[in-house]
């Protein structure tokens, strides 16, 4: 049974989610700054993760946490706190919630993708793929 939410529920949890992950050199000094605007600032901001990766998605299908070219364009429209690597991906924090937030709010499909043959020492054996519903 699929439980229906509406989009401002799904966009105040997520706000909650992102306030730890924002850069706080945004607009006014970031989120935790107290910045009076703050509230409509992170809304818009994440509406527009939201579009950002739905037409991410239109364009490649699916994206994961080592989806380099989908957390570079992320990376270089959005900023964020990203976790440095020694090869592939450098995941980007903002991102990765934005995504499994949206699969929460039954928006997006999520499945385990196992790295198989191309798994290194210290990278992980399976990931997230995100996709379209």
């Amino acid at each position: 049974m699929v439980k229906s939410v509406s989009a401002t529920t799904v966009l105040l949890a997520a706000m909650k989610k992102y306030m730890q992950y924002v850069p706080s050199a945004g607009i006014g000094g970031g989120l935790k700054a107290g910045f009076s605007g703050t509230v409509n600032w992170s809304k818009r901001m994440l509406l527009e993760h939201q579009k950002f990766i739905n037409e991410w998605l239109d364009a490649h299908y699916e994206t994961s946490c080592v989806d380099q070219l989908f957390h570079e364009a992320f990376f270089k429209k959005f900023g964020g706190k990203y976790k440095s690597t020694n090869w592939g991906a450098q995941p980007v924090a903002t991102a990765m919630c934005a995504l499994k937030e949206m699969y929460k709010a039954g928006l997006l499909n999520r499945c385990i993708a196992g790295l198989g043959q191309n798994w290194q020492p210290g990278f992980p054996k399976w990931v997230y793929s995100y996709n379209k519903k």
